[in-house]
């Protein structure tokens, strides 16, 4: 039962980190840009979010939506439209494009530090927001968190949701024209640039939730965190071997405490690809 505890806080944290890297994976094959920046606009949202609710006191009913439908979503517009739409359309190298995305991830960190600073945010008069209230669940041995269940539903949902959008929609369809053959797509008139905008909004929003889930795990914002989450996140992608969406990527993380709730190790555990039938 013991093993069987590690197994499931392993998946519950993994959650996080399976969406951030599939809005990493959908982006790259949709544009062929390996959006470097995904984690820091994770956290601009998170600290947005923080701002409207923590801070300003705007209930989450108001500030959620807007950070997770309208302000991620519309950031990957942004991006798509006035940054590498251009390089797009020049066929920019590689290294071109990884040069605007470093610029990009560069100017969401300066922004944060310059709006916010980079000291530790969060306390009880400015509490970082939850999206669900908190309750401890225990079944025999296993116990478990509302959070952490949280985790599980938002990742069963988002690829429940993709998989709908890329199997049974006609922009579905047009994405996966766009992601096997670009230029052939084109030639069909299917509007690649379109699509692009899409996958981009697609990919900052869920770059918004991991921010803001990543927030309420650890009920402080911090800069600095959320670089490390990125690194592990980038991780996911990398180990996945960016391969076409369908794909759904499995990722552990297991903390291991003593009994008195002090951290004594924490691991990541291998990752593995299930793929659709």
């Amino acid at each position: 039962m013991h093993y069987a505890q590690i197994i499931l806080t392993g998946i519950f944290a993994g959650s996080v980190y399976a969406i951030g890297g599939t809005g990493i994976v959908l982006t790259y094959k949709a544009t062929g840009v390996f959006n470097l920046a995904h984690f820091t606009i994770g956290l601009f949202a998170a600290y947005v979010l923080w701002q409207m609710n923590g801070v300003w006191g705007i209930s989450l009913w108001i500030s959620a939506p807007l950070v997770l439908l309208v302000l991620g979503p519309g950031i990957g517009i942004l991006l798509e439209k006035f940054v590498f739409r251009s390089l797009q359309r020049r066929r920019a190298s590689t290294s071109e494009k990884l040069v605007a995305n470093l610029g990009v991830l560069v100017l969401f960190l300066g922004l944060v530090n310059v709006i916010w600073g980079a000291k530790v945010r969060g306390n009880n008069k400015e509490p970082v927001p939850r999206l669900w209230p908190q309750h401890r669940f225990q079944i025999g041995d296993i116990s478990f968190d509302s959070q952490q269940l949280a985790f599980f539903i938002a990742v069963v949902l988002v690829g429940v949701a993709l998989w709908l959008l890329l199997r049974f929609t006609f922009l579905g369809t047009k994405i996966q024209a766009v992601v096997d053959r670009r230029e052939l797509a084109e030639l069909s008139t299917i509007d690649s640039n379109r699509v692009a905008m899409v996958a981009w909004a697609i990919g900052c929003g869920l770059a918004a939730l991991t921010g803001v889930l990543l927030a309420s795990r650890d009920s402080v914002l911090e800069p600095i965190r959320i670089v490390f989450f990125g690194i592990e996140m980038i991780g996911v992608a990398v180990v996945a071997r960016v391969l076409r969406p369908g794909k759904n990527l499995s990722y552990g993380d297991v903390e291991f405490r003593t009994s008195d709730g002090k951290l004594a190790a924490h691991a990541t555990t291998t990752y593995a690809l299930l793929e659709s039938s």
